[in-house]
């Protein structure tokens, strides 16, 4: 490991640096538009969806991030570049929020019971394929960043991801008041 680090110069090691901020700050602060607490609970009561329905929110979003670990943290050890690996699953995960927008601007007045399956359908990939790449994104994130600077990296991120989350906070405080439903929910998951 020390002799990838040598390989790095001192211009690759800031730009990941400041890369890997700025893409944690914005994936961080994004939780605010999807959250397992507030919004989805929300949208689907608003979907007609049941107690048992909403308690399940957790279970998915935990299984379903932690239990692919077991796996893919195997298969990160096995491949020499795993940058393919964090980018197409940061894609898939990107593209099934996309999805889901859609899926709601479309369905959720007409066909809530089809909106609320599809979404809790979507939910669970995108966790599954979160849980898949979280362990090849620590090993990218420490193949990429010297070891001396994760700690700050670590801090200036959460305080970026910080701010922006309350700023992401007031945003939906504005938009669920100010849109119609299905759309207000759309647009919020779209952004």
């Amino acid at each position: 490991m020390a002799f990838f680090f040598a390989v790095l110069t001192q211009q690759q090691s800031q730009r990941n640096y400041w890369l890997h901020i700025i893409e944690g700050a914005l994936y961080s602060s994004s939780g605010a538009f999807f959250n397992i607490q507030t919004v989805l609970p929300a949208l689907f009561l608003k979907l007609g969806a049941s107690s048992f329905v909403l308690g399940c929110l957790p279970v998915i979003a935990y299984l379903g991030l932690f239990t692919p670990q077991l796996l893919s943290a195997r298969y990160a050890l096995r491949r020499p570049m795993r940058k393919s690996i964090v980018i197409k699953g940061g894609l898939i995960q990107r593209l099934q929020l996309f999805l889901l927008a859609v899926v709601i601007a479309l369905f959720a007045n007409a066909h809530s019971s089809l909106a609320l399956a599809a979404i809790l359908a979507v939910f669970l990939v995108n966790q599954l394929v979160a849980g898949w790449v979280s362990p090849v994104w620590y090993d990218f994130l420490a193949k990429t960043v010297t070891e001396d600077r994760r700690s700050s990296l670590a801090g200036n991120r959460t305080v970026l991801s910080a701010l922006l989350g309350l700023m992401n906070g007031a945003l939906l405080a504005w938009i669920l008041p100010s849109i119609q439903f299905p759309y207000d929910f759309a647009t919020i998951v779209f952004l």
